[in-house]
């Protein structure tokens, strides 16, 4: 039987000097993984003969995500924005549960709300160099 998943089991992660330190609460949470492929052509040819991967793009975002200093840090609020971290990706709580580890993220946008009686949230949009799939990758 397959396992799924809600989005409540998932839980991300900040990766600073090998350490994992939890990010603390975020509505939601996306990575895109884009190997931009081309189609191969002959000459005269209507119909591709293959395919070819290009360069791979990783980038992502996390909404709604409650502020604490280190995400003012990154959003350049105390420091230059553009030091990299690393992210995972945790869905469940098994030790082989899958995962997804980003490495060489850095933050291309970002926003901050600042609601007069609420929690402070912001929006950030990253990028990241490469990526890892960790744990469990197939059914059981």
């Amino acid at each position: 039987m397959p396992t799924y998943y809600r989005g409540k089991d998932a839980t991300l992660y900040v990766v600073v000097g090998g350490t994992e330190t939890r990010i603390g609460y975020a509505q939601s949470a996306s990575v895109e993984i884009n190997p931009n492929p081309e189609r191969l052509f002959e000459v005269g040819s209507p119909l591709a003969v293959g395919i070819e991967m290009g360069n791979v793009e990783i980038s992502g975002s996390i909404s709604r995500i409650w502020m604490d200093n280190f995400m003012l840090q990154k959003l350049g609020m105390t420091t230059p924005a553009l030091s990299a971290f690393d992210l995972v990706f945790k869905i469940g709580t098994e030790e082989d549960a899958p995962a997804i580890s980003l490495t060489g993220c850095v933050v291309s946008t970002g926003s901050i709300d600042i609601p007069q009686d609420g929690w402070i949230m912001g929006d950030i949009d990253f990028m990241a160099k490469s990526y890892t799939l960790l744990g469990r990758t197939t059914q059981p």
